[in-house]
């Protein structure tokens, strides 16, 4: 089966866009995504920061995706802003996260658990 692909919905304020094999296949305000992989197209990145226009240039990878209501009390918040990093961070360390064995978005941000700094 194909991995899933979510990033901030820019249309609709609090959604994530999940997509597969190209396509948009579900908006979801609130997810889980499974062995995770984070993705940011520095091209694109450079061209939101000269433009200050946004567009889907970030997203994260995941081989399972289900919608319910989540709790992440365990989970580390993760950041990601392309005008201040060129990764996404976890915020208690600032360190870029590679990958995670799940990650939760809620509430318009992702929160990671089962983080490896390493590729």
């Amino acid at each position: 089966m194909p991995a899933f692909n979510v990033y901030r919905n820019l249309n609709k304020p609090g959604y994530a866009s999940v997509q597969q094999s190209g396509k948009v296949i579900d908006y979801a305000q609130e997810l889980l995504l499974k062995d995770c992989g984070f993705h940011v197209s520095e091209k694109r990145r450079l061209k939101v920061i000269s433009e200050k226009r946004k567009n889907v240039h970030a997203w994260i990878k995941g081989k399972q995706f289900e919608k319910g209501t989540f709790d992440v009390t365990n989970f580390e918040e993760l950041l990601y802003d392309p005008y201040r990093t060129k990764h996404f961070i976890v915020v208690s360390t600032g360190k870029e996260i590679m990958k995670a064995a799940q990650v939760v978005y809620k509430d318009n941000k992702c929160y990671a658990l089962g983080i490896s700094y390493e590729k």
